[in-house]
C-alpha cells in the first residue's frame, strides 16, 4: 500500500489541486494530509476504510489522514484537491465534526453548481495566488459544513483546531497537554471544554483514532504489527497489543487473521 507524503504532492506546503479522468482502479493508499473529490460527471465505486461508496454526479468525498481509501472502478471526471489545515486553522475546518469523518455526501442543484464553481476557479488559480486559494477552500468548506451541519450548532473554535490537529498529529507524540498548549489553552480548562463539545475524554477520542487506524492497516496492509503500532502512534508495542486485545477481544495478530479470512470470503461470493 502506498503511503503519499505532504512534501511529494504540496510544494507550497499547504494545497495542490487538478481536474482529472479517472477510468481504472487506484489502488488502496493513505496519504499525510486532507483531500477532497468533487465528482463532476460519471460513477465508479470508492472504498474507504474498508466500506464501498458507490459515486456518481455531484458526489463529494473528504479523506482524512486517517483513512485508507482506493478506487475499485470508475469512469469519472473529478475535482481533486489535498491541503494541510497547518497553525490550527479553524476556518479551514471540514465538517468530520458533525458528520463523524463523512465519507460521501451527494449534492444537488445550485449547491452542486456552487461546489463547483469554487473548485473550478481554486483548480485554475491556486498556483499563481495560494491567498485567494484559500479563501475559496474556506468558502467550499463551510457550504458543505452547512449543508451537514442541519441543527444549526457549532462547536467553539478552540475545539476545533484541536480536532484538526489531532488528526495531522496522531501518529506522533502528543498529549492533553501539548494540544492545548499549541491552542493556547490552560490543560485544565481545555479537557473541559473537549469533553463538553465531543463527549469524549480527550485520551479517549485520541485512543479512538490511533486503535481505528491500527486495525485499517491489519485489515489492508501486509506491515509488521510493530511496524504498525508505531505508525499509528504506541510507542510502547507490549502495551499496544496489551490494549489491543482488551478493547476488540483479539491480539492484533488473531485480528489481521480472522480479517483476512472474512475479506477473502466477501472475494470468493
Amino acid at each position: 500500500m502506498q503511503f503519499v507524503r505532504k512534501k511529494e504532492n504540496m510544494p507550497n506546503g499547504f494545497i495542490a489541486a487538478s481536474r482529472k479522468i479517472l477510468t481504472s482502479a487506484v489502488p488502496a493508499h493513505i496519504h499525510e494530509f486532507f483531500e477532497i473529490e468533487f465528482v463532476i460527471s460519471g460513477r465508479g465505486v470508492c472504498c474507504i476504510d474498508g466500506h464501498d461508496y458507490a459515486f456518481s454526479d455531484g458526489s463529494v468525498f473528504f479523506l482524512s489522514p486517517i483513512n485508507i481509501h482506493e478506487i475499485k472502478e470508475a469512469d469519472a471526471e473529478i475535482f481533486n484537491v489535498m491541503f494541510w489545515c497547518d497553525e490550527g486553522d479553524e476556518s479551514l475546518f471540514l465538517p468530520m465534526f458533525y458528520a463523524s469523518y463523512c465519507s460521501l455526501v451527494q449534492t444537488n442543484g445550485e449547491d452542486r453548481r456552487l461546489l463547483y464553481c469554487l473548485l473550478s476557479e481554486l483548480v485554475s488559480s491556486y498556483e499563481q495566488d495560494i491567498g485567494y486559494a484559500r479563501h475559496l477552500l474556506i468558502c467550499f468548506c463551510k457550504k458543505l459544513e452547512k449543508m451537514l451541519n442541519k441543527s444549526g450548532y457549532k462547536p467553539t473554535g478552540y475545539v476545533q483546531r484541536a480536532l484538526l490537529y489531532i488528526a495531522e498529529n496522531f501518529k506522533n507524540k502528543i498529549s492533553l497537554e501539548s494540544v492545548a498548549g499549541h491552542i493556547g489553552l490552560a490543560p485544565t480548562y481545555f479537557s473541559y471544554m473537549f469533553r463538553k463539545e465531543t463527549g469524549m475524554r480527550f485520551s479517549s477520542y485520541l485512543d479512538n483514532i490511533r486503535f481505528s487506524y491500527a486495525k485499517n492497516l491489519l485489515c489492508f496492509t501486509d506491515r509488521p504489527i510493530l511496524e504498525i503500532a508505531q505508525m499509528s502512534g504506541f510507542a510502547d508495542y507490549t502495551n499496544f497489543v496489551r490494549r489491543f486485545k482488551k478493547i476488540f477481544g483479539l491480539t492484533p495478530t488473531e485480528f489481521r487473521r480472522t480479517s483476512s479470512i472474512a475479506n477473502m470470503a466477501d472475494i470468493n461470493k
